[in-house]
């Protein structure tokens, strides 16, 4: 029989006396079928010329994608690159595959040049700090389930982590554990300058929550945290730094390096490196996020730990409707290692 490509779902539940249900699991859900049911209902697919359920009509029909579109303030290229994006995404992944849905990642810039297109998904996951604070407005506004991660914006739901109690806590305790004679210096990630160039109030986001609880702890522990540089690496790239940080590494004067992530606590450690610093004796570093890069090497990084891959499947719950709270702070800890060990 030549193949009809009108051929429908219905049509071939009929044609084989099963629900279009039945046939749908065999195509979209082969764990609800024997594999001998399964097999019979796609070969006799495969000879009448039916290829699958048509998603576009079935999208249509119901409204729903059964996808979920994730927003990468980033280039793609970072997150196949950075650690802690990749496990975050996993999460996500993870949720999305146990639940029948796909992934979708978008970046920023792409929804700019899509000519006002909307992405048809059935919600979307804001991953970081957003240089369009609008958009995850934009598509909560349209009627999709929206969540934010490490940004917290009006009533929009979103996943944050206690990134400022465990900030301070290291923060604090790296001062006492340290001499003296060390001088703290604030690495900082993107937008943790928020205050040097913009007007208004500071946006609830990672970066300025960790920055104030480090100048909380300066403060407490007898310094003035206005007198503390902050070294801000403008961009997200690995090697961000090297041409901010080499002035801060010397022989002259012992630092204390208060980093906002790993990726710049770890750039920073291998610059004091090549330069024959001494860790910890020269350089002391504590970071946060406690990517495995920084506690399989030697020194091993001090560090706040975070379960990335759990905030990742979090979020894809929430997006999916499958956890009510509307705000979700999840736990962090310290990571005592070598790079800013205990006196």
């Amino acid at each position: 029989m030549p193949p009809r490509h009108s051929f429908t779902l219905t049509d071939l539940a009929a044609r084989l006396n099963v629900s279009v249900t039945t046939i749908s699991n065999a195509f979209n859900r082969p764990d609800q079928l024997s594999a001998e049911l399964r097999e019979h209902i796609l070969a006799q697919a495969k000879q009448l010329g039916f290829c699958g359920p048509n998603q576009t009509a079935r999208s249509l029909r119901t409204g729903k994608t059964d996808v979920i579109g994730v927003i990468l303030p980033e280039e793609l290229t970072y997150y196949f690159e950075d650690a802690v994006a990749t496990q975050f995404l996993s999460g996500v992944a993870q949720v999305l595959d146990e639940n029948g849905y796909r992934m979708l990642l978008l970046p920023e810039s792409s929804l700019s040049e899509s000519g006002g297109r909307e992405p048809a998904v059935d919600g979307v996951i804001v991953y970081g700090i957003s240089h369009n604070p609008m958009l995850a407005e934009h598509f909560s506004q349209r009627g999709k389930r929206v969540v934010t991660v490490e940004v917290q914006m009006n009533d929009i739901p979103c996943v944050l982590i206690d990134d400022d109690i465990s900030t301070y806590h290291l923060t604090r305790w790296a001062l006492e554990n340290t001499p003296r004679d060390f001088a703290p210096v604030i690495v900082s990630m993107r937008n943790g300058d928020w205050a040097q160039h913009h007007d208004g109030p500071p946006p609830d986001i990672a970066p300025l929550r960790r920055l104030a609880a480090m100048r909380r702890a300066l403060s407490d522990a007898g310094f003035e945290p206005d007198d503390v540089p902050v070294v801000v690496n403008a961009t997200m790239s690995r090697d961000g730094l090297d041409e901010l940080l080499p002035e801060w590494l010397d022989n002259e004067q012992k630092r204390l390096f208060l980093c906002m992530s790993d990726t710049l606590a770890l750039n920073a450690l291998r610059l004091a490196e090549r330069s024959g610093l001494s860790i910890p004796d020269d350089v002391r570093l504590v970071g946060f996020d406690g990517v495995s890069e920084g506690q399989g090497r030697s020194p091993q990084l001090t560090t706040v730990y975070q379960d990335n891959r759990y905030k990742g499947r979090i979020a894809a719950q929430m997006a999916l409707g499958k956890e009510t709270t509307n705000k979700a702070i999840l736990r962090s800890f310290i990571i005592y290692g070598e790079s800013c060990p205990a006196r």
